[in-house]
């Protein structure tokens, strides 16, 4: 298992490659340049300018930039904020944990939901009960997230006008109270395409010769759907809901600012408008990380779930 698991992060290192290239060269393409973009009144003079330059290493080639800036970011080191005049690290470790929680409670939701609403669909396959399952899902999934925000924003401002759904927060307790209706959000436009997903692969597995026999033997229909049906199923809803988790990470970019919610989300949108590419980049390149992350987690349960999968791999190798 362990030479799995080192085989696949070390696969990981050519593409946080290419991301860093990615990210380097839109910001560049943008054209901003942070010293002019965060200059705050009056003239700045010719060294002051200059002085500036060499500091955040404006004043090199475009590919010494790059090789500067990789050379820092692989040291931890994402640079200054030349808004904040802080450290985009510690902006991060500040503002991440709170986009961390959005996604892994929308996920902690959307999930054991989805894939109950899945097995249920697929063992009531044709009634009402399934058909209203895919078209309620169905619903959640096309309305946009923004939309979807908006919409739950007046209903609960006009239906519970003490309700506090935005702003900071001072303690654990409003802290989840601000969480909820995001996640909320968030999960409910998850949800759909796992139990989706769920719904096929568990049609697909009751379908298989060896549940009649399994039943022949006396095992309970809950026994065959949950202990059996749905061990075999579980595979492909398990590579959709690692990407699920990754674009949840991106997905807190809009509800975050939507809800005013301190997060990531908010500072990379705060870090374009000011032109503070130093937060761009990391925050950017954090986001392409914890979402390769997911993926690798992803293929560790393939190989915990199914050992063979670990096996077919080994034999390409």
């Amino acid at each position: 298992m362990s030479r799995y698991i080192l085989k696949k992060v070390l696969g990981l290192i050519p593409v946080m490659l290419a991301a860093t290239v990615f990210i380097f060269l839109m910001v560049k393409a943008s054209g901003i340049n942070p010293v002019l973009a965060t200059q705050s009144g009056g003239r700045m003079s010719e060294e002051a300018y200059q002085s500036r330059l060499e500091k955040y290493d404006l004043d090199k080639s475009v590919p010494m930039q790059y090789v500067f800036w990789l050379k820092n970011i692989s040291a931890g080191d994402f640079g200054e904020s030349v808004k904040y005049k802080t450290t985009v690290s510690s902006l991060i470790l500040k503002y991440a944990p709170v986009t961390v929680g959005l996604a892994v409670l929308s996920f902690l939701i959307s999930q054991p939901l989805a894939i109950l609403l899945g097995v249920w669909s697929a063992v009531k396959r044709g009634t009402l009960i399934d058909k209203l399952i895919l078209t309620v899902t169905l619903l959640m999934f096309a309305v946009p997230v923004f939309l979807m925000s908006i919409l739950v924003i007046l209903v609960v401002s006009k239906n519970f006008p003490g309700y506090s759904y935005t702003g900071s927060y001072a303690n654990f307790g409003e802290y989840l109270q601000r969480l909820a209706l995001p996640a909320a959000v968030m999960a409910a436009h998850q949800v759909a395409l796992i139990t989706k997903i769920t719904r096929s692969s568990m049609i697909e597995q009751l379908s298989s010769d060896y549940v009649p026999a399994l039943r022949a033997k006396g095992l309970g229909e809950g026994t065959i759907i949950f202990r059996h049906a749905l061990k075999n199923a579980i595979i492909p809803v398990i590579t959709v809901s690692g990407i699920q988790f990754g674009a949840m990470i991106v997905g807190c970019v809009l509800v975050e600012n939507i809800f005013s919610f301190p997060g990531l989300g908010k500072l990379i949108v705060q870090g374009v408008t000011v032109g503070d590419i130093s937060v761009v980049q990391g925050v950017s390149l954090i986001v392409i990380a914890v979402f390769l992350a997911a993926d690798l987690i992803t293929n560790i349960l393939y190989a915990v779930i199914d050992p063979r999968i670990k096996e077919q791999e080994g034999a390409y190798a």
